[in-house]
């Protein structure tokens, strides 16, 4: 037991120094370790997570459901950096949202993986784009995001709250949509990241085309973009989904020789929810046209 607080004080003082998040999780899953950095982008002090369990914390500040993040645990990264953490949404003190990657590493190396050896794990928090916390954010990334010329995730987690307090004082409706390219990794495999880039920007175009001047539409990742419809209810929402699609299946990339396979899942907004929670709906719903034949799934 001495040997395993040495190891957390000394986890600390490294921890303190790093710019990224850091948490130490024990065997049991209990919180041992939060570093400054997650306080200052958590909102939440080391008094209030240190000895909680850590799937209660992460509930707190992710937009994932405990389900989704509890696979977390069993993910391990190769010191060589060669494994890219998970990407998840979390909610910032002002109830924005941003984009993050957690990994998690074993704190001492062994023949078995992740919790079932019995070992810590240590989770680090890095920002792959977008806002910061504590960070002033460039014009360009504003603008552009991590694929130029599109908006992006940052954008979207400023325009949900405002679209939710328009439906909630002036009862506008609106939906929000994910449109997932399902076999993004064949065509990134074939074309190399910087051309699957341009061909993201005309993607991104040719669904600009498709929708009315008052509805939006961005980069979510590098195989998702989201679509928020203003006045539109769960049935003009699918309309709208499945005329993707069929516009979505016209288009083959050519250097590649394949069309693009995709499926669309989102949900219409409700005045007395969150932003987190009205996200969650759409992911969810998005997770649920992945699984079915027919590729949309919108929830009201």
């Amino acid at each position: 037991m001495k040997n395993q607080v040495v190891d957390v004080q000394l986890l600390r003082l490294i921890a303190d120094t790093v710019p990224c998040g850091v948490v130490v999780v024990s065997a049991a899953g209990i919180v041992e370790l939060w570093n400054r950095k997650l306080q200052q982008v958590t909102g939440l002090a080391e008094e209030e997570v240190i000895a909680k369990p850590w799937l209660d914390v992460a509930a707190e500040f992710f937009v994932e459901s405990r389900e989704q993040l509890a696979p977390l645990m069993a993910i391990e990264g190769s010191p060589d950096g060669s494994k890219s953490g998970r990407r998840l949404t979390m909610i910032t003190p002002d109830d924005g949202m941003t984009a993050v990657e957690l990994l998690f590493y074993p704190v001492a190396p062994g023949p078995e993986q992740g919790m079932i050896a019995g070992q810590r794990l240590v989770g680090i928090f890095s920002w792959p784009a977008g806002k910061r916390e504590g960070d002033e954010l460039s014009p360009e990334a504003a603008a552009d995001g991590p694929i130029t010329g599109m908006p992006n995730q940052y954008e979207l987690s400023l325009m949900m709250p405002q679209q939710l307090a328009l439906l909630s004082r002036y009862n506008i409706p609106f939906s929000l949509l994910f449109l997932e390219l399902k076999n993004y990794q064949v065509l990134l495999d074939s074309l190399g990241l910087e051309s699957w880039k341009a061909t993201l920007r005309v993607i991104y175009g040719s669904l600009q085309a498709i929708i009315r001047r008052a509805d939006f539409v961005g980069s979510y990742d590098h195989a998702t973009f989201w679509v928020l419809l203003a006045n539109a209810s769960q049935e003009g929402s699918r309309r709208v989904a499945e005329k993707m699609i069929r516009h979505a299946s016209r288009i083959t990339v050519e250097n590649a020789q394949v069309r693009l396979d995709v499926v669309v899942g989102g949900a219409v907004a409700r005045s007395d929810e969150a932003p987190q929670q009205f996200f969650a709906r759409a992911q969810s719903a998005l997770q649920q046209a992945v699984q079915i034949s027919e590729g949309i799934v919108i929830e009201e």
